[in-house]
């Protein structure tokens, strides 16, 4: 039987993992306020927190400016992961 109790290598990892998100998704905010876009921040903001139950845009020029958005802040979280730890430490984090 597995131990559910967080090692504290697994503690680390987490928080390294969320340091990540967050300095990508801080990242995001500051491209998309520069923008103008702060309505795209809006929805991606919420569909991060909200996950699948998000309500999704019904502009479809929002939708397609959300996806743009969505494959950005995957590009940020990848950069970061290649500046430090490898991107394996995330998912295992997360997990």
């Amino acid at each position: 039987m597995a131990d559910s109790q967080a090692t504290p290598d697994r503690e680390l990892d987490r928080n390294w993992a969320r340091s990540v998100i967050d300095r990508a998704l801080n990242c995001m905010s500051v491209e998309l306020h520069a923008q103008g876009r702060g309505d795209v921040w809006g929805c991606l903001e919420n569909n991060v927190i909200e996950g699948a139950r998000a309500e999704r845009p019904q502009s479809g020029a929002l939708r397609t400016a959300l996806h743009r958005a969505r494959n950005r802040l995957r590009t940020l979280i990848r950069a970061e992961c290649r500046h430090g730890e490898n991107e394996t430490v995330l998912h295992a984090a997360l997990a």
